[in-house]
């Protein structure tokens, strides 16, 4: 549930290349080491884009982008809506009786420690 936040303006023609650097980025901001990133951005190049279809993960989905909306106004800039949104707690990346921090459970998935 670590999220990327991407403007618009084609994103049709440019999704793959721009989701990529995006990722790259945000992961870079979290404090993951450059051979991690290396290897997760070298790993989304044989990504395909599908529908989500859990249920918990959709709440979520919709849960930022209400927070989106308030996030805008205080910065166009896609990684820090991307760093904000990644410090919300999420009920998809947590336990029925306490909810994650994305950025948190992404660090520790790909490094072995939280924040």
């Amino acid at each position: 549930m670590l999220t990327v936040v991407l403007p618009a303006r084609n994103l049709r023609e440019s999704l793959e290349g721009n989701l990529i650097t995006a990722v790259g980025q945000l992961l870079t901001a979290i404090g993951i080491p450059p051979n991690i990133v290396g290897r997760e951005v070298a790993e989304m190049r044989a990504a395909a884009v599908g529908p989500a279809s859990n249920r918990r993960v959709l709440g979520s989905m919709n849960e930022f982008a209400f927070h989106l909306g308030f996030h805008m106004e205080r910065s166009g800039d896609p990684l820090v809506l991307a760093l904000g949104l990644g410090d919300i707690p999420m009920s998809a990346v947590g336990t029925k009786s306490h909810y994650g921090i994305p950025r948190s459970v992404a660090r520790e998935l790909l490094i072995g420690h939280g924040d």
